[in-house]
């Protein structure tokens, strides 16, 4: 218990005793009044009796405490996240209480992970790691060394290509929601939870301003874009304008295809055509490149695609199609060799 003494200046001392790991200690707390001293010793003893429980957490408690703490203001993405990190990753140290894991049991747990995963995701668990130890063990500070970042391999597909798949997605379910993705850059969740209602009534220009994504138990929820950058409205070309406002309006929703139906239907027709493999978020890649090819400002192409930054413009979505690379490199051989006629 605490002990307080009245001190000759007249102000109130109180003395708080405490046991850690390292032995038996006190530290003292001034204030002007009796109340005041006791309250401050209290509140440090709940403190680091609150500490101390915390310590005794297991990492996986811990995984399961921040995530329930934060559950009503998460994503339902986000929270499906958390839950994959506390159940498929660190496994060595999941069991671990708080207080028993040091610097060299995490730097050990993630060279482990980095011999399976990406260094983008190796970098991704640590962060999460980060936060759930700041939150329940602040007073521990670790230092690890990730794995060096790769810069991406982003494949574009050609104009030609591009081409190719929209007439073998002519007159099918996969066409407006192909077409919407390379000619307005949608992402994959924003085209699944586009509804009509969001669509105007001459079909060119869509509102933006929710998405579809898959939750714990492979649910899906709607959400709202992740900043108010991703709430637009993208007007549209009028060849997809025409599609739109001959589609058969049978829901609320534009499209019927989930997002692994998309990725399935592309995925076929690529090898069907012989087309090269990409992704169906590399058609998203494609719509900035032609921005790109278009001198399109930054702060329209980003105001276009929903990011609130040109960040993302600049490291991952602004590379030059090879059609067009060939193009400038054929225009600056081209005036070196009639230079020297």
């Amino acid at each position: 218990m605490p002990t307080t003494e009245k001190l000759p200046s007249g102000m109130w001392r109180t003395r708080a005793f405490y046991t850690d790991t390292n032995g038996r200690h006190q530290k003292s707390f001034t204030a002007e009044s009796k109340k005041e001293s006791e309250f401050l010793a209290l509140e440090f003893l709940n403190s680091k009796q609150k500490k101390s429980k915390s310590a005794e957490m297991t990492l996986k408690e811990a995984f399961d405490a921040y995530i329930n703490a934060r559950e009503n203001v998460l994503s339902p993405s986000t929270v499906h996240y958390y839950h994959k990190m506390r159940n498929t990753y660190l496994k060595p140290l999941m069991e671990m209480r708080l207080s028993a894991i040091t610097e060299e049991a995490i730097q050990a747990a993630l060279n482990a992970e980095s011999r399976a995963h990406s260094p983008k995701t190796v970098r991704n668990i640590n962060g999460s790691l980060s936060a759930v130890l700041r939150a329940y063990r602040p007073e521990f500070v670790y230092s690890v060394k990730l794995p060096q970042k790769k810069k991406p391999e982003i494949y574009i597909p050609t104009s030609e290509e591009i081409k190719k798949l929209l007439e073998y997605f002519k007159d099918t379910e996969m066409e407006i929601p192909f077409m919407l993705a390379v000619f307005l850059g949608l992402r994959q969740s924003e085209i699944v939870g586009l509804k009509w209602k969001n669509v105007s009534e001459d079909c060119k220009a869509v509102k933006i301003d929710s998405a579809i994504v898959k939750g714990d138990d492979n649910k899906l929820f709607e959400k709202a874009p992740k900043s108010t950058a991703g709430n637009r409205t993208v007007s549209v070309p009028d060849e997809l304008a025409e599609k739109m406002q001959k589609a058969e309006r049978r829901t609320e929703y534009v499209t019927q295809l989930n997002a692994s139906m998309m990725y399935h239907r592309v995925f076929n027709a690529q090898k069907k055509l012989n087309i090269k493999h990409f992704r169906f978020h590399d058609l998203r890649h494609y719509n900035a490149s032609v921005m790109l090819s278009l001198n399109v400002p930054n702060k329209y192409a980003q105001a276009r695609m929903g990011h609130a930054t040109d960040n993302m413009l600049k490291n991952v979505y602004q590379h030059l199609m090879s059609e067009k690379e060939k193009e400038v490199n054929d225009n600056v051989n081209k005036y070196f060799d009639d230079l020297f006629k």
